[in-house]
C-alpha cells in the first residue's frame, strides 16, 4: 500500500493495527491463575476504652472474618492508633473532657455503693443545693450516679486491659502466626508529651528537696551523734556505780574511807562482774569509767554522783529518741523523694521551672518506654509468647515497615509469596497524622499532605512506599492510587510498567450513634470535632494483593459489623437452646435449619460493577508507552478470564473534539507521509536485523505511529467505538439476560459538539431501544450541559449515582464526599470519572469509585500539574443484602501489561 492509499484508509486502517494488537480472538497463553500473595486487616482510630466505642463492632468483625472465611487468610494486621486512650493525670479545662469520654471495663470490680459514697461524701456539696437538704435524697442522687461510673475506667492500665479484652476477641479467628504493627495516636502523644512535662517539673522541685534534706540531716548528726554515740558510756558509768554503790552498802561497816575505800573500789572494778560490764567497751573507755569511780573520796560522794548521773542518762535517753526520730523524718523524705525521682507514675502540678536536654531526653525515653507498656499489655497472650513477639508498637511519627521473603528483624513481616508481585517486597509507611507538624486536629488534606510527601521522597531520593497508611483525618475510608515514581516523557524512550503507589485514609471504628450522643453533649474533643465535620465513616478495611499484580480494597462499616454481631449472638443462642433443651425431632432439625440460614446471612453473595471510563477513543497517543486501545482491549481480556461484569457504568469513551483548554483534534502527533516512508526505508534496509525481527520492527513503528494519529470528528470515534468496544457491551448485557450498563455523558464529547455521548453509545448498540426499555441501558445524557448524571435503582433496592466530574476537593474522593454530601444525594454508591486517577472510599452510607483512564500521558498533564494517572478500570462488588459492604478491586498498568492481558510486538 502506498502513501496516498495509507491516507486515504487512514480510519480503516487504523482499525486493522488495533486489531492486530488485540488478543481476544487469540490463542489462550497458559498461565496460571491468580493467586492471594499477600492479606491485610486494617484498623484505625478504635476508640477502645471511650464513650464512642461499640463493643459489638469487634464480636462483629470476628463474625464476619470467621464466616467468610477471610481470618485465617490474613498475614498481618496494621492499627494506626485508638488502643489507649488520653487519660490526664490532672484536672484541667481540656484534659476534664478527654475524661468524661472514658468508657466502662465491663471486666472491672467496681466501687460499692458504701466506697462511693465514702469517696463523694467531701463533695456533697456536688449533690446539695436549695431543695436537697434532705440527706436521704442526697444518698439516692448519689446511688444513681454509682450505677453510672461505678466501672469507669480511671487510668491507662484499665484502658489496657479494656483493649486487650477487645483485641482477644480475634484470636482463634485470625492465624496464630499472624504479626501486629500497631503505630500510637495523638491521644497517646499528648500522654507522654503530658508524662514528660509534668516529670521534668517534678525532677527540679524534688532535687532541691532532696538537697534540702541531705543538709539537714547533715547538720543534725553533727549536732546529735556526739551525744548519741557517748550516751551508752554514761549507761555503762551509771550501771557500775550502781553496781558499787549497792555493794557498799552491803557491807556490815559501809563508811569506809581514804586507802580502805580505794581498795574496795579496785576490787570491784577488777571483780567478773565488772569485767563482764566491760566486755564490748574500749579500754579507753573503761578507763575513763574506772578513773570516775575512784574520783569518789566518800560514799556520800559516790551517791550524789550517781543520782546526777541517772538523771542526765535519762535526759539523754529522751534526746536520742528524738533526735533518731527527726533524722528516720529526714531520711524517710529523701528515700521518698529517691523514689519520686525514680517513678514514672508520681503527678504533681507544679509551676515551670528550669532543665537541660539530658534530662529531657532521658525523661522522655522512660515516658515513652512506659507507654509503650499499656500498648504491649494489651496484646494477647498467644500473639506473645516465648517463642515468638508478633506484636509490635511504633511510637515514631512515620514508620517504615518491609512485606519481603527473607527475615530481617521486627520491621520485616516475613511473607515468601511476596515475590510474585515484587522481587524488593512491599514497602509500607505508617503515618497516623500526616498533618502532625501543623496541628492534631482532624484535616480533609490528609490524603493531598501523603501525595506531597510521596513526590517529595520520590524527588530526593528517599524511600518511597508502595502502601500509604494513616488515620485521624476527616472524610472515612478513602484511597487513591497513583504512580510510584516519576513516569518518563523523553521522547524516543519506552517508558517502564509503572508501580503503583496506594494512599490509604483509614476510617474510624467508632460507633455513630455514640458519637453523635457524645457530640450532642457538647465534649470537644478530636473525635467529636472531625465527626462534627461530617463524611464520616468508621468500619474496617481488608487489603488483598494477587499474584497478577491486582490490589483489593474491602470495607466493612461498623453498622454492618454490628448486624454480624447481632446474627451471632441470635446463633448462639439458638445453639444453646438446641443443646440445653431435649427437642423432638421436628423441632431440632426447625432450630438447626434456622441457625444454617443465620449463618448464610453472613456470608457474602457479590455482584461485580465495572467502572470503566476516560477511554478518549480518537485521542492522540504519544509514543514510549501502551495506547488507549491496549489498555481497552487489556482491561476487556482481564474482565473475560476473570468474570464480566454484573453492571458496567462508563463515560467518555469518545475524545470528542474539545477546543476550550486545547484543540483536541489539532493534537496530531504521527509523522508526515515522506518522514514515515524513510523511517521504514531504515528499518527494510538494516542488515542488522533479521527478516522476522524487520517484520516485527516495522508493525511496532506503523502501529505506533497509528496511535499517535488523531480522529477529531464523532463519527470517526464511532466507528472504532462499535468496532473495539459493542462488541464487548454486548456480553454484559446478554450475560444471564440480565446484564445492566449506566453510561454517562462526559465533557470532551459534550461541550463543544452537537452530540450527546451518551445517546450516540446508545446508537451504537444493537437492539438499544430495548435494553432501554427494560432498564437493562440507563442513558446518563448532558444534552445541554457539559457532562451527564443519573441515579438508577440496583439489585437489593439500593441507589447508584453516576457523574462525569466530582467536585474539586483536596482529592478526587473527599471532593465527590463533598459534592453529595452538599446535594443531600442519598446513594448507596457513587461513580465519577473526569480525573484519571483511580480510587475509591466511603463516609455517610455511600461507598464511592472513582474511574481510571485509560488515555495515556500527553503535555496537558504536565502543564496544568497533575501527575500521569494509572489506566485500566476498577471493579466494584457488593451485596445487595449488606449496605455496608464494598469491596474494590484495582485493574491497572502492573496487572493489564502482563502476558496474559496485553500483548506486545
Amino acid at each position: 500500500m502506498d502513501e496516498r492509499e495509507a491516507a486515504k484508509n487512514s480510519d480503516g486502517s487504523k482499525l486493522e493495527q488495533i486489531a492486530s494488537t488485540s488478543t481476544i480472538n487469540s490463542k489462550e497463553i497458559a498461565i496460571a491463575e491468580p493467586e492471594v500473595v499477600n492479606k491485610s486487616l486494617y484498623l484505625a482510630d478504635l476508640g477502645f476504652g471511650k464513650r464512642i466505642y461499640n463493643p459489638k463492632a469487634m464480636d462483629g468483625l470476628a463474625a464476619f472474618l470467621k464466616y467468610n472465611k477471610i481470618g485465617k487468610e490474613i498475614d498481618s494486621v496494621f492499627i494506626e492508633g485508638g488502643l489507649i486512650p488520653m487519660v490526664p493525670r490532672h484536672s484541667g479545662r481540656i484534659k476534664n473532657l478527654n475524661l468524661t469520654m472514658l468508657a466502662n471495663l465491663a471486666t472491672k470490680k467496681g466501687k460499692t455503693e458504701k466506697e462511693f459514697y465514702e469517696m463523694m461524701s467531701s463533695f456533697e456539696q456536688v449533690f446539695d443545693d436549695e431543695k436537697k437538704e434532705d440527706r436521704k435524697k442526697i444518698k439516692r442522687d448519689m446511688k444513681r450516679y454509682h450505677n453510672l461510673v461505678k466501672q469507669k475506667i480511671v487510668n491507662r492500665a484499665e484502658s489496657s486491659e479494656f483493649a486487650k479484652n477487645e483485641l482477644s476477641k480475634l484470636v482463634g479467628v485470625l492465624s496464630n502466626n499472624v504479626i501486629v504493627h500497631y503505630q500510637i495516636d495523638e491521644e497517646e502523644r499528648e500522654n507522654i508529651t503530658e508524662d514528660v512535662a509534668v516529670m521534668i517539673s517534678n525532677l527540679e522541685m524534688q532535687g532541691k528537696e532532696l538537697k534540702k534534706n541531705r543538709d539537714k540531716l547533715k547538720k543534725l548528726i553533727k549536732e546529735k551523734m556526739p551525744m548519741a554515740a557517748f550516751n551508752p558510756v554514761l549507761s555503762l558509768e551509771k550501771k557500775v556505780l550502781g553496781y558499787v554503790k549497792r555493794s557498799l552498802n552491803s557491807l556490815k561497816k559501809p563508811n569506809i574511807k581514804n586507802n580502805e575505800l580505794q581498795e574496795y573500789y579496785n576490787k570491784l572494778l577488777d571483780g567478773k562482774v565488772c569485767s563482764k560490764f566491760f566486755t564490748e567497751f574500749s579500754k579507753d573507755e573503761v578507763d575513763l569509767i574506772k578513773g570516775h569511780v575512784l574520783d569518789q573520796t566518800t560514799k556520800k560522794q559516790l551517791e550524789r554522783t550517781y543520782e546526777n548521773l541517772e538523771k542526765r542518762v535519762v535526759s539523754n535517753i529522751k534526746d536520742i529518741r528524738e533526735f533518731e526520730a527527726e533524722k528516720k523524718e529526714i531520711e524517710d523524705n529523701i528515700n521518698a523523694i529517691k523514689a519520686i525521682l525514680g517513678s514514672y507514675g508520681f503527678y504533681k502540678v507544679t509551676k515551670r521551672g528550669f532543665t537541660d536536654a539530658a534530662i529531657v531526653e532521658t525523661v522522655y525515653g522512660i515516658v515513652k518506654e512506659k507507654s509503650n507498656e499499656y500498648d504491649y499489655d494489651a496484646s494477647p497472650n498467644r500473639w506473645k509468647n516465648k517463642n515468638k513477639d508478633n506484636f509490635h508498637v511504633h511510637s515514631s511519627v512515620e514508620k517504615i515497615l518491609q512485606i519481603k521473603n527473607k527475615k530481617d528483624g521486627q520491621d520485616t513481616i516475613y511473607n515468601p509469596k511476596i515475590v510474585k508481585v515484587s522481587k524488593d517486597g512491599i514497602m509500607v509507611l505508617m503515618n497516623y497524622n500526616v498533618n502532625s507538624m501543623n496541628s492534631r486536629v482532624p484535616t480533609k488534606r490528609d490524603i493531598r499532605l501523603q501525595m506531597d510527601d510521596a513526590h517529595f521522597r520520590n524527588k530526593n531520593n528517599m524511600p518511597v512506599p508502595d502502601i500509604y497508611l494513616s488515620g485521624n483525618g476527616v472524610g472515612g475510608f478513602r484511597v487513591i492510587l497513583e504512580q510510584k515514581y516519576s513516569e518518563n516523557t523523553i521522547e524516543g524512550e519506552e517508558r517502564k510498567t509503572p508501580e503503583m503507589l496506594i494512599h490509604i485514609k483509614l476510617p474510624n471504628f467508632h460507633y455513630l450513634e455514640n458519637l453523635d450522643y457524645t457530640k450532642s453533649k457538647g465534649i470537644k474533643t478530636n473525635d467529636t470535632k472531625r465527626f462534627f465535620k461530617k463524611l464520616d465513616g468508621g468500619g474496617a478495611v481488608i487489603h488483598t494483593i494477587k499474584s497478577n499484580n491486582v490490589h483489593e480494597l474491602e470495607m466493612a462499616t461498623v453498622d454492618e459489623l454490628i448486624k454480624c454481631a447481632d446474627i451471632e449472638s441470635e446463633i448462639k443462642s439458638k445453639i444453646d437452646f438446641l443443646n440445653k433443651n431435649n427437642l423432638s425431632r421436628d423441632k431440632s432439625k426447625q432450630v438447626r435449619n434456622e441457625i444454617k440460614e443465620l449463618k448464610k446471612e453472613m456470608v457474602l453473595d457479590l455482584k461485580k460493577i465495572e467502572v470503566s471510563g476516560d477511554g478518549h477513543i480518537g485521542c492522540t497517543n504519544y509514543p514510549g508507552r501502551p495506547s488507549n486501545y491496549d489498555v481497552e482491549i487489556a482491561s476487556q481480556n482481564y474482565q473475560k478470564k476473570n468474570g464480566l461484569p454484573d453492571m458496567l457504568v462508563g463515560s467518555e469513551y469518545l475524545n470528542g473534539s474539545k477546543k476550550k483548554s486545547f484543540d483536541s483534534d489539532k493534537q496530531n502527533m504521527s509523522k508526515d507521509p515522506v518522514a514515515f516512508s524513510i523511517n521504514l526505508e531504515k528499518i527494510a534496509n538494516d542488515s542488522s536485523l533479521s527478516m522476522n525481527e524487520k517484520i516485527k520492527k516495522i508493525l511496532k513503528y506503523a502501529i505506533t505511529d497509528k496511535n499517535r494519529t488523531a480522529l477529531p470528528r464523532i463519527s470517526q470515534q464511532g466507528i472504532v467505538m462499535k468496532e473495539l468496544v459493542i462488541p464487548y457491551f454486548e456480553e454484559i448485557l446478554k450475560k444471564d439476560g440480565k446484564g445492566r450498563i449506566l453510561f454517562v455523558s462526559g465533557n470532551h464529547p459534550n461541550e463543544d459538539t452537537n452530540y450527546d455521548e451518551a445517546e450516540v453509545v446508545a446508537s451504537l448498540i444493537p437492539d438499544s431501544p430495548k435494553y432501554i426499555e427494560n432498564h437493562q441501558l440507563e442513558l446518563g445524557k448532558g444534552a445541554g450541559e457539559s457532562y451527564g448524571l443519573k441515579t438508577i435503582r440496583i439489585d437489593g433496592d439500593k441507589t447508584l449515582f453516576a457523574s462525569h466530574k466530582p467536585k474539586n476537593g483536596p482529592d478526587v474522593i473527599i471532593g465527590a464526599m463533598q459534592q453529595l454530601l452538599d446535594a443531600n444525594v442519598n446513594a448507596d454508591i457513587a461513580v465519577f470519572f473526569d480525573r484519571h486517577h483511580p480510587g475509591g472510599g466511603f463516609a455517610d452510607g455511600t461507598f464511592y469509585i472513582a474511574a481510571a483512564g485509560k488515555q495515556p500521558w500527553n503535555e496537558y498533564v504536565t502543564k496544568i500539574g497533575q501527575t500521569p494517572g494509572l489506566r485500566g478500570i476498577v471493579n466494584f462488588f457488593h451485596d445487595p443484602n449488606k449496605k455496608g459492604y464494598g469491596k474494590l478491586e484495582f485493574v491497572l498498568d502492573p496487572a493489564l501489561e502482563r502476558e496474559e492481558y496485553m500483548q506486545k510486538i
